[in-house]
Order: C-alpha cells, then sequence, then structure tokens
C-alpha cells in the first residue's frame, strides 16, 4: 500500500515504514509498554522514557464508543504541532480543530481505533499561513482493558514541500 496516497495507513510496521527516526523511536517506544492484553494502557505511557526529542512531536487522542462507532477528542498536543498548526487544540474535537478536513482525520483515527493495530501515514495539509507541509503520522492505539481502544497515541513531524497540494 502506497502511503502516500489519502494519507493510507500501513499495519505491517518496520523501519522502512517511517520516513522521520522521531516517529520510529516512538513506534519502538509503544511496542515496548507493558500490556494488560493486546495492546497497552495509558498508564504504561511514561514522558520521562520518551526520547526528549521525541516528546514535542506527541500527541494523545481519547476514543470514546458510542453504539459502536468511535468518537475523537485530542487531549494533549506538542509544541512541535501547536508551532506548526498555530494553535492548541487539545480539549477539541478534529471537526472544532480542522472543520476543513476533519472527515479524513476521523476515517484514519476510527481505521486505527476499530482494527487496535498502528499505522504510519504521510500526507500534505495547509498550515495556517495557507503554505503547506509534508506530514508524517504514527497513530499507536491503547487501551485501559488491554482489547478496547480508548486512546490513540502519536506524533507528527512536518517537512517543507513546495507548491499548494490537496489536503490527502
Amino acid at each position: 500500500m502506497n502511503t502516500e496516497d489519502r494519507g493510507g495507513a500501513k499495519t505491517a510496521l518496520d523501519r522502512a515504514s517511517f520516513q522521520d527516526e522521531s516517529l520510529w523511536l516512538l513506534y519502538l517506544y509503544w511496542r515496548h509498554l507493558p500490556r494488560t492484553g493486546d495492546l497497552p494502557s495509558r498508564k504504561s505511557i511514561d514522558p520521562t522514557e520518551i526520547p526528549s526529542a521525541v516528546l514535542p512531536h506527541v500527541f494523545m487522542i481519547d476514543v470514546d464508543w458510542q453504539d459502536g462507532a468511535p468518537s475523537f477528542v485530542y487531549r494533549l498536543v506538542g509544541t512541535k504541532i501547536i508551532n506548526h498548526y498555530g494553535t492548541n487544540f487539545a480539549g477539541q474535537t478534529p471537526r472544532q480543530a480542522f472543520p476543513d478536513r476533519f472527515r479524513d482525520l476521523e476515517d484514519a483515527y476510527g481505521r486505527t481505533a476499530c482494527s487496535a493495530a498502528p499505522a504510519v501515514a504521510r500526507y500534505s495539509a495547509p498550515l495556517e499561513d495557507k503554505r503547506h507541509k509534508l506530514v508524517e503520522r504514527v497513530l499507536c492505539p491503547c487501551a485501559e482493558d488491554g482489547r478496547t481502544v480508548d486512546l490513540l497515541f502519536g506524533a507528527l513531524c512536518f517537512s517543507s514541500i513546495t507548491g499548494t497540494p490537496a489536503y490527502g
């Protein structure tokens, strides 16, 4: 699967799945977290154990299940993400934070929450000043009971691109 197309997700992750070293390090950190079932819980995440270069790229999204469908609220947003988007959207839903493209984000978050498998994606995203950046994202599911995803733990890394390609 081409991870460059429409933010597509890839679940068989290895080092070649990642362009950015920070995301690879976060994924390795998540893989080694203690588990109560198939997935680690939010309680097992210790920010002091995450490489300091990765922390500004980290985000957390609460997942709430209603009638079998997930909904999402940004719980924590790293400083690099805030700087790139020009706002701290912690406490907001994807619809509130990104009204023009929340469906793509909710679809990606939903795939990860429903599959309970980590995913990496690359896409272009507009910034506050209408420039675009290439974004690489990793999403890692967590679950208090070890099975039902209640948190997406991830990171975003940005790199410059020329032109203004459409959001993917």
